[in-house]
Protein backbone atom coordinates (compact mmCIF):
# COMPACT_ATOMS: atom_id res chain seq x y z
CA UNK A 1 0.00 0.00 0.00
CA UNK A 2 1.33 3.46 -0.92
CA UNK A 3 1.17 6.01 1.91
CA UNK A 4 2.62 9.09 0.26
CA UNK A 5 5.47 11.24 1.55
CA UNK A 6 3.86 12.45 4.75
CA UNK A 7 3.00 10.85 8.07
CA UNK A 8 4.63 8.05 10.03
CA UNK A 9 6.19 5.41 7.88
CA UNK A 10 6.19 7.60 4.79
CA UNK A 11 8.52 6.50 2.05
CA UNK A 12 9.81 9.93 1.17
CA UNK A 13 13.43 10.64 2.15
CA UNK A 14 14.27 7.13 3.34
CA UNK A 15 11.13 6.48 5.35
CA UNK A 16 11.55 9.24 7.94
CA UNK A 17 8.82 10.44 10.28
CA UNK A 18 7.56 13.85 9.13
CA UNK A 19 4.64 14.32 11.49
CA UNK A 20 6.46 17.35 12.97
CA UNK A 21 5.68 19.25 9.76
CA UNK A 22 2.09 19.74 10.93
CA UNK A 23 3.36 21.37 14.12
CA UNK A 24 5.74 23.61 12.13
CA UNK A 25 2.92 24.72 9.83
CA UNK A 26 0.75 25.48 12.85
CA UNK A 27 3.50 27.67 14.35
CA UNK A 28 3.98 29.50 11.05
CA UNK A 29 0.24 30.17 10.78
CA UNK A 30 0.16 31.41 14.37
CA UNK A 31 3.05 33.81 13.70
CA UNK A 32 1.37 35.02 10.52
CA UNK A 33 -1.91 35.84 12.28
CA UNK A 34 -0.13 37.46 15.22
CA UNK A 35 1.70 39.66 12.73
CA UNK A 36 -1.55 40.63 11.02
CA UNK A 37 -3.17 41.48 14.37
CA UNK A 38 -0.10 43.49 15.43
CA UNK A 39 -0.18 45.53 12.21
CA UNK A 40 -3.92 46.15 12.53
CA UNK A 41 -3.52 47.41 16.10
CA UNK A 42 -0.69 49.74 15.07
CA UNK A 43 -2.70 51.15 12.18
CA UNK A 44 -5.72 51.76 14.40
CA UNK A 45 -3.57 53.43 17.08
CA UNK A 46 -1.91 55.69 14.51
CA UNK A 47 -5.29 56.66 13.09
CA UNK A 48 -6.71 57.44 16.53
CA UNK A 49 -3.61 59.43 17.51
CA UNK A 50 -4.02 61.59 14.41
CA UNK A 51 -7.66 62.19 15.28
CA UNK A 52 -6.77 63.30 18.83
CA UNK A 53 -4.14 65.83 17.79
CA UNK A 54 -5.25 69.22 16.61
CA UNK A 55 -5.23 69.78 12.90
CA UNK A 56 -3.84 73.32 12.97
CA UNK A 57 -0.08 73.82 13.24
CA UNK A 58 -0.76 77.23 14.82
CA UNK A 59 -2.28 75.50 17.84
CA UNK A 60 0.94 73.56 18.31
CA UNK A 61 2.98 76.73 17.89
CA UNK A 62 0.82 78.53 20.43
CA UNK A 63 1.28 75.70 22.90
CA UNK A 64 5.06 75.97 22.51
CA UNK A 65 4.87 79.75 22.90
CA UNK A 66 2.81 79.45 26.09
CA UNK A 67 5.23 76.86 27.44
CA UNK A 68 8.25 79.06 26.75
CA UNK A 69 6.54 81.99 28.46
CA UNK A 70 5.65 79.83 31.45
CA UNK A 71 9.25 78.67 31.76
CA UNK A 72 10.48 82.25 31.66
CA UNK A 73 12.44 81.84 28.43
CA UNK A 74 10.68 84.86 26.88
CA UNK A 75 9.18 88.00 28.42
CA UNK A 76 5.63 89.34 28.12
CA UNK A 77 6.44 91.73 25.28
CA UNK A 78 7.98 89.00 23.12
CA UNK A 79 5.10 86.66 24.02
CA UNK A 80 2.48 89.20 22.89
CA UNK A 81 4.42 90.02 19.70
CA UNK A 82 4.73 86.38 18.68
CA UNK A 83 1.14 85.67 19.68
CA UNK A 84 -0.13 88.45 17.41
CA UNK A 85 2.06 87.16 14.55
CA UNK A 86 0.69 83.64 14.96
CA UNK A 87 -2.86 84.96 15.01
CA UNK A 88 -2.59 86.24 11.44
Amino acid sequence: MMRGWYGPGGDWMMGGNYSWMGFAVMIIQLLFWLGIIFLAVRLIRNYLDRQNTSGKPEDHAMAILRERYAKGEIDLEEYNTRKSELGR
